[in-house]
């Protein structure tokens, strides 16, 4: 939770200005939190937590981050090829059989089946 807050001073008829921001736990509202960013279900979320809330969240994940696998930051993962075909080869075979196919980027299915049943 953000917290601003304006302070100004006259002095000599001159006008300062001092601005502060203060970072309070969104659970506790404790001051001198930091922001902590976690995924859930292909999310991420952020929350403000202080260093003893963030130690018993951390210590509250410990045993799933012991056997979790680390994945890519943002995105979907990969989809794997079932039939470990060289693309080249696909496409030699496509263009051999009358298919038009790009020279880079994604073979068709109906490609992939073809080339699987020959």
């Amino acid at each position: 939770m953000l917290h601003r807050c304006s302070i100004s001073w006259a002095i000599l008829r001159r006008m300062a200005t001092k601005t502060f921001t203060e970072i309070t736990s969104d659970l506790s509202d404790k001051p001198d939190a930091d922001t902590v960013q976690f995924g859930w279900r292909g999310r991420t979320f952020e929350i403000d937590l202080t260093s003893d809330e963030q130690g018993k969240l951390e210590k509250l994940l410990q045993p799933y981050l012991d056997v979790a696998r680390a994945s890519r930051k943002g995105g979907r993962a990969r989809s794997t090829r079932s039939s470990g075909a060289n693309l080249g080869e696909v496409r030699e075979w496509a263009r051999a059989n009358g298919f038009t196919v790009s020279d880079r980027g994604r073979v068709s299915q109906e490609v992939m089946d073809a080339y699987e049943a020959s």
